[in-house]
């Protein structure tokens, strides 16, 4: 059974925000303090406190929420600002995904993507 997935990436490279380099985006002015405070707060897990260990270095598995309003809440107080240094929303349909314990995350792999679409970009 299909599911949407969403999620923050580089429209280049579909890296996201944890993990973008600077392929089009500039994440310079905040992205040590987003990692420090996402770090810290326990309603934000980590992959491997969130049994989704195995996905944690691997390419080939992508993270994010399971709908928009979660991954805007995930990311509160960094929307405008992931927006505005270039990232985009992408919802993708994917034919199977494995949520974390949480259920404030979900992994999924690339091969199980069935279609992907940015729904929110810099204007």
């Amino acid at each position: 059974m299909s599911a949407k997935v969403y999620r923050y990436e580089n429209p280049i490279d579909g890296m996201g925000p944890y993990n973008c380099g600077m392929d089009g985006v500039d994440l310079s002015l905040f992205k040590q303090k987003l990692l420090k405070n996402h770090s810290k707060r326990k309603d934000r897990p980590t992959l491997l406190s969130d049994g989704l260990d195995f996905a944690v270095f691997v390419d080939e598995f992508k993270t994010g929420c399971n709908s928009l309003k979660e991954l805007k809440k995930w990311f509160k107080g960094y929307n405008k600002k992931l927006i505005k240094a270039g990232l985009v929303i992408v919802e993708y349909i994917v034919e199977d995904k494995i949520d974390g314990k949480s259920k404030k995350q979900c992994v999924f792999h690339i091969d199980d993507i069935i279609s992907k679409k940015i729904i929110e970009q810099k204007k």
